[in-house]
């Protein structure tokens, strides 16, 4: 019941607001066709597509991308905004992997998009490639997927330096 209030209101979220849905379904496990739809077909519109921050289009493209939901050209429409100076010159690390991770395992990455994740992430293009080629959803689990979100999450308000990130994904490889 809810999800299907979620897809009759969805013409009245912002894109944060749809992003945050998404994202919270995923983590979740609540997979919903009318909402997905909705959500999508929503998100597309420019003036909601241009208003996505790169924490919005994190979250919604590590949503779609658990799902594995490809419908339409949304991984194109988000893939684009992320590549929008002004957003991806604020995406923080731990975005930039949600990102990288999403669109490599939905078959949406591009060259262009891996090196400019990787040089925001202070990383050669294959270090970032083979990061996120590791997998920990798939290799560990849901549950080791979920404390690794826990710690990258920790590093928000911290450092978003290179030498952080690979301390917090060794400490995850050891989990």
């Amino acid at each position: 019941a809810l999800c299907a209030r979620a897809a009759a209101l969805m013409p009245r979220f912002s894109g944060q607001e749809a992003a945050t849905l998404a994202y919270a379904m995923a983590r979740l496990g609540v997979r919903h066709e009318a909402v997905l739809e909705s959500l999508v077909r929503h998100v597309a519109m420019l003036r909601i597509l241009r208003a996505l921050q790169g924490q919005d289009v994190a979250g919604l493209v590590w949503a779609l991308a658990t799902f594995r939901y490809k419908k339409g050209r949304i991984f194109h429409h988000l893939r684009r905004q992320l590549q929008r100076d002004r957003v991806l010159s604020r995406v923080r690390v731990r975005h930039g992997l949600m990102c990288a991770w999403a669109f490599v395992r939905m078959d949406e990455a591009d060259d262009k998009l891996i090196e400019r994740l990787a040089e925001k992430m202070l990383m050669g293009p294959s270090e970032l490639l083979e990061l996120v080629l590791e997998d920990p959803q798939e290799a560990e689990g849901q549950q080791a997927w979920e404390s690794e979100e826990d710690k990258m999450a920790a590093m928000d308000d911290g450092e978003d330096d290179e030498e952080s990130l690979l301390r917090e994904w060794e400490a995850a490889a050891d989990v």
